[in-house]
């Protein structure tokens, strides 16, 4: 009874698995340990959000004082995502 799509079709059938011109948005919490380039501290109640649509994908991370950091890739280029744009 909710709007919306249904992805089961998705996951049965893996349709849709190449299809690069949907968007796609994450959340995550926090591990300071898997990105040692933030220096400041990460806000341990937030979420990182994470928005894909290649070829780029941007993350960001919340801290202190709702400033957020942000890392840019280009996936083509990078796909193991090393190089922050």
């Amino acid at each position: 009874a909710l709007p919306g799509r249904s992805l089961r079709e998705v996951v049965q059938r893996n349709k849709w698995r190449n299809d690069t011109t949907r968007a796609v948005f994450t959340h995550a919490r926090p591990e300071p340990e898997r990105v040692p380039e933030i220096s400041a501290p990460l806000v341990k109640t937030g979420l990182v959000t994470a928005v894909r649509l290649p070829p780029f994908k941007l993350i960001e991370y919340p801290l202190a004082g709702g400033q957020y950091f942000q890392q840019l890739f280009q996936l083509e280029t990078d796909p193991g995502e090393t190089q922050n744009v």
